[in-house]
């Protein structure tokens, strides 16, 4: 059996209280033998993280030490004259082991943001892909990630409030179309 979790952070004032912050609810679900976290999409006031080993290295060694997988949430990162909106991965041995890359940045994020190319599938405990955000309105993300194997899709958000029932209604007939659960942290 494999224990899935997501973590809901509220807002904080600086990167660092929301790092500190999400590094407790990361050790809440290691003791209770989580398996694969996952955190949401530009929870830290900066929203912006340019070394994720050096920023996320507290996520890395809750990781090891919980033996879990923590996709640590999705942030701006620097891509060349761009930057891309990219959810790291850390695996159960607290290595950084990928990204996925947002693949259709929402209305405005369309001039700043390079979408990405790819849905990954990531292999720890499970076999899981990520959907950032605005991604779950295209059946083609989650399609293609159901199609290469994976057996849960996490979805790291950052929806307003006025966005929350339709982006409830889009993850449920994103598992519904492809026989697989979604685990959405917003």
């Amino acid at each position: 059996m494999i224990k899935l979790g997501i973590a809901q952070t509220i807002q904080t004032s600086t990167n660092e209280e929301g790092i500190k912050q999400a590094a407790s609810l990361l050790e809440r679900l290691g003791k209770n033998e989580a398996d694969v976290v996952c955190l949401p999409e530009q929870y830290l006031p900066d929203s912006k993280i340019d070394d994720f080993e050096a920023t996320l290295a507290p996520f890395a060694k809750i990781a090891k030490q919980y033996s879990m997988s923590v996709i640590a949430g999705a942030f701006y990162t620097k891509s060349g004259t761009k930057q891309t909106i990219s959810a790291p991965v850390i695996d159960d041995s607290g290595q950084f082991i990928g990204v996925q890359d947002k693949i259709h940045p929402f209305d405005y994020e369309g001039d700043t943001v390079k979408p990405g190319v790819e849905a990954k599938v990531f292999s720890t405990k499970c076999k899981f892909g990520i959907i950032i955000c605005y991604d779950m309105v295209f059946s083609d993300v989650a399609q293609t990630l159901a199609k290469k194997g994976s057996q849960v899709l996490f979805s790291p958000a950052r929806i307003v409030r006025h966005g929350i029932q339709p982006w409830h209604l889009y993850c449920q007939t994103r598992a519904l179309e492809n026989r697989i659960p979604i685990l959405a942290a917003n």
